[in-house]
């Protein structure tokens, strides 16, 4: 298995997984170091890797393998590896994923609650932006 795709220059797509690599890191709660990262990316993937593998990961130098991705994604907490990886533009953190797990297994009762819920935050939050539960 690769832990990485070495690139001879830095291409745009490895530079632009890099970025979402490095906010995804940066936004973990709480936000966690290089050092940090690879020390966690080595206990949960099972070989070494180091401060500057992340960084290489971060600055486009190298483009992480998925499984490397996940792993990343699942220690940060904040985005998805389809996210990371540009497959989706929707920047969706695992607390949305598993908000969105809840909704699916709800009722439909449970659903409208939630879907009330939603919208008199949205209505909080965008004032003036009519919103509606018929969808």
């Amino acid at each position: 298995m690769l832990a990485f795709m070495p690139t001879n220059q830095k291409d745009s797509y490895a530079v632009a997984v890099g970025e979402r690599l490095a906010a995804a890191r940066k936004a973990a709660v709480p936000p966690m170091t290089q050092a940090k990262a690879a020390e966690r990316l080595s206990e949960t993937i099972g070989r070494m890797f180091s401060s500057t593998a992340v960084s290489n990961y971060e600055q486009g130098l190298r483009l992480p393998g998925p499984p490397v991705v996940d792993a990343l994604c699942q220690i940060y907490g904040t985005a998805t590896a389809s996210f990371i990886l540009g497959l989706s533009d929707a920047a969706q953190s695992v607390r949305e994923l598993k908000m969105l797990e809840k909704y699916r297994i709800a009722d439909e009762r449970g659903k409208y609650a939630i879907d009330s819920l939603a919208d008199s935050q949205s209505a909080i939050v965008n004032p003036g932006r009519k919103v509606s539960n018929s969808e």
